[in-house]
């Protein structure tokens, strides 16, 4: 299901928009304290964005989890009266389908924002991973690569430790701390 722009939408909110996609790992080697770290992140993240008038009416958001399937649990569109739900650990580590849904979704965004002949600026992607996805990175790696070099994206990788970080090196991004 793709979210169209309305005209309400549009004249209520004239602002450029800042394309924001993140994809959470939520599988089976997140669970204990990095699950922890993940809902506590959701959670800031929405509260840190709404707190500033510029991110509230800029940021266009959509959040993705990865654990066994990949899930879109926040579309583009509104966040003002948002509620994320905690999410567990649990499955595989699909993060090369992951990537591959994000650079879609936010494709699908930017061609709704050009006919809609809205102003916005480079996306953003932010995978936050322990590392060791359990799919082909390959393809999904190559896209970002491209992207990136074309200065069509902007990646940030956030390793959460322990696991195997350089795996998200692989995606050309910048990698920084949590």
């Amino acid at each position: 299901m793709t979210l169209k722009l309305d005209d309400s939408e549009l004249a209520n909110n004239p602002n450029p928009r800042l394309l924001i996609c993140f994809a959470f790992d939520v599988s089976g080697s997140m669970s204990g304290h990095k699950i922890d770290e993940i809902n506590k992140g959701l959670k800031g993240l929405l509260e840190t964005i709404l707190e500033n008038q510029i991110t509230r009416y800029s940021s266009d958001i959509a959040i993705l989890t990865f654990g066994g399937t990949v899930k879109k649990i926040l579309d583009f569109g509104d966040i003002e009266n948002i509620k994320i739900s905690n999410v567990s650990a649990g499955g595989g580590t699909p993060m090369g389908e992951a990537v591959l849904k994000a650079l879609d979704m936010l494709k699908d965004r930017e061609k709704q924002y050009g006919d809609n002949a809205v102003y916005y600026w480079k996306p953003w992607l932010f995978i936050m991973s322990d590392g060791a996805a359990t799919d082909d990175i390959e393809i999904a790696a190559k896209k970002t690569c491209d992207l990136i070099k074309n200065n069509e994206l902007d990646l940030y990788s956030i390793p959460i430790l322990p696991g195997t970080p350089d795996e998200l090196n692989k995606f050309c991004g910048t990698t920084i701390s949590l």
